[in-house]
């Protein structure tokens, strides 16, 4: 009888032990479960009521001039087969975080030139764009090229155009950082070179660092394009896509 007693007691105390624990692991991470939970339900929203749905819908797919006449920040575009994004830049990297081309606001915003890039006279052009929750929109498929990289195979190349003509580009590598681990000194952060050693230098750093490499060929005399998204399962991941000049567009899309 007094062995059950203990029994008992040492299991009651268990249970109490774990749903302490449970209450504490919950106390501890509740904040960002709701700030999940919240956050994921704006998105979805989003979604549906984004303009950026425009841009995988081919029906209303608009030229490189007439996403430039709609905003005359669009500075560039891009096209991989299944989409057309117009390419923004202002004077700061917030700008078109949340606002659409039209100047409305919009969750999913523009993708944009980063604020330090010189479309002209720096060497790398540094595009960002958000991902998105449940539907493929803007750069949310970049995970497909770290995940399935014989997908990733078959879909390397898109165009960039912008006022100079329209340009076809491919992916060298896809890369998954932890942008809280390198802190302010980001080592694909970068858009000049003193030579095309160091330039080389750059590309095969962000080969060795890829989780997917697609090619260690690259056209050193031309523009690197680095594309830019985050992991919408972790704000803390980015995913990095590093592009190759290939050749000039000979049937213009524009």
């Amino acid at each position: 009888m007094r062995d059950r007693r203990k029994i008992l007691i040492i299991t009651g105390i268990i249970l109490v032990i774990i749903i302490c624990l449970g209450i504490g692991i919950w106390y501890i991470l509740k904040d960002n479960v709701i700030q999940d939970v919240v956050k994921r339900a704006e998105y979805s929203k989003g979604e549906e009521q984004s303009q950026v749905n425009e841009y995988n819908d081919l029906e209303k797919w608009l030229s490189y001039e007439e996403y430039k006449n709609i905003n005359s920040d669009v500075i560039g575009m891009i096209e991989f087969e299944d989409r057309r994004l117009p390419v923004a830049q202002a004077d700061d990297n917030d700008e078109y975080l949340h606002t659409s081309i039209y100047g409305e606001e919009d969750i999913f915003g523009v993708p944009f030139l980063d604020v330090n890039i010189d479309l002209e006279t720096t060497d790398n052009l540094i595009v960002h764009a958000h991902s998105t929750y449940s539907k493929d929109l803007l750069f949310t498929f970049f995970e497909n090229y770290i995940d399935d990289p014989e997908w990733g195979k078959e879909h390397r190349n898109f165009i960039w155009a912008d006022d100079t003509g329209s340009y076809e580009y491919s992916i060298i590598s896809a890369t998954q950082i932890d942008a809280t681990k390198e802190g302010k000194d980001l080592y694909w952060y970068k858009w000049q070179w003193s030579d095309n050693m160091e330039k080389t230098a750059y590309v095969m750093d962000m080969i060795n660092n890829a989780n997917v490499y697609y090619s260690t060929t690259f056209n050193y005399k031309e523009k690197l394009i680095t594309l830019v998204t985050c992991n919408m399962d972790n704000d803390d991941e980015r995913y990095i896509l590093t592009c190759t000049y290939v050749g000039e567009e000979e049937n213009d899309k524009q």
